[in-house]
């Protein structure tokens, strides 16, 4: 085995015995959250809770792959490591998904797991899948917000968005506008890739971007 996957971490056991722990410490708080919930409001309440239980399962792990490898791979980058960018993204986009601990969360954060996956594997950049995790969560919670928990309860899923027929528009226009999106960036990524593999000249990239400026 190469040394490249000898440090990875985690292999798919070690990322089990990571969604235990972060079950166990789950668990283990429950106390805690009680006594916050009575003190605090439930939005302060549970980010605390969120980031106690999260922040010492990452602090953990990040201890046990320093131990071991003594290097900074972790989650994805050490998937990648140990199985092809397929698997890899789906291991871990699966794991992120139950990471959740909510049923209703997982299939859409497995599809987002997905994507962002995609994303880091073509770019290598960790800030954009931090980023599109922020935005992914900061528009429902500003919808949230301003609708108030008394209009959630009375809504059905319908009525958020006006109807049926409205929702039906707003769905099959939203995912035009991702798979549209998707398929941009997918270009974006093929063409990067090309020039620096010096398939394609630098100056057609500029073309393409004064292109792209121009429409």
């Amino acid at each position: 085995m190469s040394d490249a996957k000898q440090q990875a971490y985690p292999t798919i056991r070690e990322s089990w015995v990571i969604l235990g722990v972060n079950l166990l410490l789950l668990i283990v708080t429950i106390p805690i959250g009680i006594i916050a919930y009575k003190f605090l409001d439930d939005q302060l309440a549970f980010l605390i809770a969120y980031v106690f239980v999260n922040g010492m399962v990452f602090w953990w792990a990040y201890g046990v792959r320093k131990s071991k490898t003594g290097r900074s791979s972790f989650s994805l980058d050490g998937f990648l490591r140990l199985y092809s960018p397929k698997k890899a993204i789906l291991y871990s986009s699966f794991l992120f998904g139950l990471v959740h601990m909510n049923p209703w969360q997982f299939i859409t954060a497995m599809v987002g797991g997905v994507f962002m996956g995609w994303v880091y594997y073509r770019t290598k950049n960790l800030f954009l899948c931090i980023l599109i995790h922020f935005v992914n969560n900061f528009i429902p919670s500003v919808a949230s917000y301003f609708l108030g928990p008394e209009m959630k309860i009375e809504l059905s899923y319908t009525e958020y968005y006006g109807g049926i027929a409205p929702m039906i528009i707003i769905i099959i226009t939203a995912l035009i506008v991702a798979f549209t999106s998707i398929f941009l960036l997918y270009e974006e990524f093929e063409m990067r890739e090309k020039i620096e593999w010096g398939e394609l000249d630098p100056a057609v990239e500029e073309h393409h971007q004064v292109h792209k400026v121009g429409v």
